[in-house]
């Protein structure tokens, strides 16, 4: 299975849309049917030393149930050696949005060390809160755009806002690890996606998106 994987990788990495992503990172549709697979959403260490940068990589489930991340944005030679395999991501150098939100939570991590190191006003607790909500998304096999976002827990900023029970309730999302846990929390309607959601892409800035019904 693992030749499997690398050879998908690889071709997702000559992939047309690679390119176009312009460096964002981008779900890895050539799947192997036999294979579950998702989009899991949080932020790399490997590209700024000292800062979490937001990323999107690719999470696969081994025979034994356990699941291994996946990046093959970086199998590119331009990326040289990071020190760890691409494709079996150390959870210490990828962390998915639930241990980020737990270690800001906590005091064991700046929140200003998240988000994009070159653009200082998309950093912070609020898009930490963002990536949460996305990444339970994709879990629930809803594959948002990593620009996406609705209200009211995965808006644009105004994280001071929150409620206790709204912080309680995000608390849940990165807590949790079962299938059946995540299920249910995606039926809350703070956190599942509406039917219009906001889209604040790097072409077409801040818009009001319809998405398609089921």
């Amino acid at each position: 299975m693992r030749s499997s994987i690398r050879a998908t990788a690889r071709a997702w990495v000559r992939h047309p849309r690679a390119t176009a992503a312009r460096g964002r990172r981008v779900p890895l549709r050539h799947r192997d049917p036999a294979t579950p697979a998702r989009v899991r959403g949080g932020f790399g260490t490997y590209f700024v030393d000292g800062f979490h940068e937001d990323h999107w990589i690719t999470e696969y489930r081994l025979p034994d149930g356990s699941w291994r991340l996946v990046d093959p944005q970086v199998l590119h030679p331009a990326y040289g050696d990071l020190g760890f395999d691409p494709l079996d991501v150390p959870r210490d150098r990828f962390l998915v949005a639930g241990e980020a939100w737990r270690a800001c939570r906590a005091g064991e991590a700046d929140p200003e060390t998240f988000g994009f190191w070159s653009v200082e006003s998309l950093r912070g607790m609020w898009f930490v809160r963002g990536s949460l909500v996305l990444d339970l998304a994709c879990r629930n096999g809803v594959e948002t755009l990593p620009w996406d976002g609705w209200e009211p827990l995965a808006g644009f900023g105004d994280h001071e806002s929150l409620s206790a029970d709204d912080l309680a309730l995000l608390d849940a999302v990165a807590t949790a690890h079962t299938d059946e846990e995540v299920r249910r929390l995606y039926e809350e309607s703070r956190l599942a996606a509406p039917r219009e959601i906001l889209s604040q892409s790097p072409g077409f800035g801040l818009r009001r998106v319809t998405l398609p019904q089921g």
